[in-house]
């Protein structure tokens, strides 16, 4: 598109129409700015713009005001519709959220909204909304629309008649191998390796099958996957299975939030410090020549509770680097941080949510070079989430 088309197109549109000093060109590209017809600004834009629809959805529960500053330190539970004072990376498991900051449609927040099918959307006088003020700790329907929402007191017969229909009540056992020994290479891998690696590394292992124009779609050097049999030696060896069955079956971890954090946190330090198997970290050295192409490794979190047709696990496990000669990031302590965080709080209330069998899960890791001198990074997704034009949508960040 060149300026002169822009401005026969700015020109046919004002002939045809009753929009004379009112039509500005939205500039997608930088030097549409120069072109000879007045523009608008995205910030001109949402100036005046109160409401954001992100995940238009229905639900019922208990309306609570939390700064985001809060949420590390607050329990919410799956009954609660949030409002905050700004957009954090992660939620637990709640009914519905509402933020006074626009939002981006792949933020965390708004995968885990579509993913758990809740209500997600902002409301930037939110915080000082009369009507959301008197509701307050209250038990409320909350309904988002495409440029409305509704919000109002609800009945706990009705908020239960909903639940009970809406969300999920059949408990799910995931397939999971812990048989297969050795490092895994990903070119001879594909989905299948889900219930071996986890669906992170099944996945990326599908990626380096595509070809476009004759050539594979770059994916960083070398990568391979550190199935599920050493995550699940490590937790035999050092009788923390039996500690597992335990800590589920106990009344007080099941009924009690602040029991459940802590004994999920002393859990992961006891995977931490566990001494890791020799013959594994050497297995990784060998592989990846003791550091000598790349400096810094990634080690990437791929459970077979994630990247799934019906749950996603969007950020709930982490993962971590390795780097050469350093004191602290080593190969041991990287993989075994990986594997603590299957036993993340915000990881576990969300299978929970799912009903997913906590036993059945494991964790697997996607092993490939780190790029610690990047300049940004970014979600990409190859449909359109919100209308129908055919596209690929990136958000980018620094």
């Amino acid at each position: 598109m060149s300026c002169e088309n822009i401005r026969l197109l700015y020109d046919k549109i004002l002939e045809t129409s009753y929009l004379e000093g009112k039509l500005f060109l939205l500039a997608n590209r930088l030097e549409f700015n120069d072109c000879d017809v007045p523009t608008i600004s995205t910030e001109e834009i949402y100036e005046g713009q109160n409401y954001q629809a992100l995940n238009l959805a229905e639900n019922y529960g208990y309306l609570r005001k939390l700064p985001v500053s809060a949420l590390e330190e607050t329990y919410l539970n799956r009954r609660d519709i949030v409002l905050l004072d700004g957009i954090p990376n992660d939620v637990s498991v709640v009914a519905g959220i509402i933020t006074t900051e626009f939002q981006t449609p792949l933020s965390h927040i708004n995968v885990l909204s579509h993913n758990r099918r809740t209500p997600n959307m902002a409301l930037r006088d939110g915080w000082t909304n009369p009507k959301l003020d008197s509701l307050l700790d209250q038990l409320v329907y909350l309904r988002v629309e495409t440029d409305s929402f509704t919000i109002r007191r609800a009945t706990l017969a009705e908020a239960n008649a909903f639940w009970s229909l809406t969300e999920p009540s059949d408990t799910i056992v995931l397939a999971k191998n812990t048989d297969v020994q050795g490092l895994v290479e990903l070119r001879d891998a594909d989905y299948s390796y889900v219930s071996i690696i986890g669906g992170k590394a099944a996945n990326f292992a599908e990626m380096m099958k595509v070809e476009f124009n004759g050539l594979p779609i770059p994916v960083p050097e070398d990568p391979f996957a550190i199935p599920f049999y050493y995550y699940d030696q490590h937790l035999q060896q050092a009788g923390l299975d039996d500690y597992i069955v335990e800590m589920l079956s106990d009344e007080a971890f099941n009924n009690d939030a602040s029991v459940r954090q802590a004994r999920l946190k002393d859990l992961q330090e006891r995977i931490k410090a566990r001494p890791i198997a020799t013959e594994l970290v050497a297995l990784v050295r060998q592989r990846i020549r003791n550091f000598a192409d790349f400096q810094s490794i990634r080690f990437r979190s791929s459970t077979n509770a994630e990247d799934l047709e019906f749950f996603n696990g969007a950020g709930l496990y982490n993962s971590h680097s390795a780097k050469r000669d350093h004191p602290t990031k080593t190969i041991e302590r990287a993989i075994k941080k990986v594997w603590a965080s299957l036993w993340n709080w915000r990881a576990f209330e969300e299978r929970s949510y799912y009903k997913i069998d906590h036993l059945s899960a494991a964790m697997g890791i996607l092993v490939h070079r780190s790029f610690p001198d990047e300049d940004a990074n970014g979600v990409v997704s190859t449909k359109n989430l919100y209308i129908f034009n055919p596209v690929f949508i990136i958000y980018v960040q620094f």
